[in-house]
């Protein structure tokens, strides 16, 4: 790894996080499994990650941008299209919500779930004439929606069924929100 930048460090690192998690649960990596596999030290890891759940955040983080990315149209397409692509990725998420402390997992989904949440609303708020503190509170309940709706969805196993239930659930938040 001589020469490689910093930047193109840590996308090795996430690289073999991702490769690892589709064979092996998450309880079952170590930080020594990732630098083994990237070809990088275990300094340059704690440079990039505070620990492992902060290098699996930032995994899904970048999942969330690049999906978003490609993905045009309303925040009920853009949370389909994540939907879809969860699905794809069902082994490496699972791996981690079956193996993962359950109080460092949900502070993970948490966390997650407000990053979506500002990424689908944010950028509206200021077209929509939404103040600050109102703002903080429609994140805050479409982070709590998002939430719910991922927790109860990870524990039935991240079924297929899941997207039709996101777009009704899409659905039901567009209408009470109207109301």
């Amino acid at each position: 790894m001589e020469g490689c930048p910093i930047s193109g460090k840590k996308e090795l690192i996430m690289s073999s996080a991702a490769k690892l998690l589709e064979q092996k649960e998450y309880r079952e990596i170590t930080v020594l499994d990732l630098v083994a596999d990237s070809g990088v030290n275990r300094n340059t890891f704690y440079y990039h990650f505070k620990d492992m759940p902060m290098l699996v955040l930032e995994l899904a983080r970048k999942a969330v941008d690049s999906c978003f990315a490609s993905s045009k149209g309303n925040a009920e397409e853009k949370l389909c299209s994540l939907a879809e692509r969860m699905c794809k990725s069902k082994v490496k998420i699972m791996h981690v919500y079956s193996s993962a402390d359950r109080a460092v997992f949900d502070k993970g989904l948490d966390a997650l779930c407000e990053y979506i949440a500002s990424r689908l609303f944010s950028s509206n708020a200021e077209a929509l004439g939404v103040g600050e503190a109102e703002k903080n509170n429609c994140l805050l309940l479409i982070k709590c929606s998002l939430y719910g709706f991922a927790s109860d969805w990870f524990s039935n196993g991240l079924d297929e069924s899941g997207i039709e239930r996101l777009r009704g659930f899409c659905g039901c938040f567009s209408r009470i929100i109207k109301e």
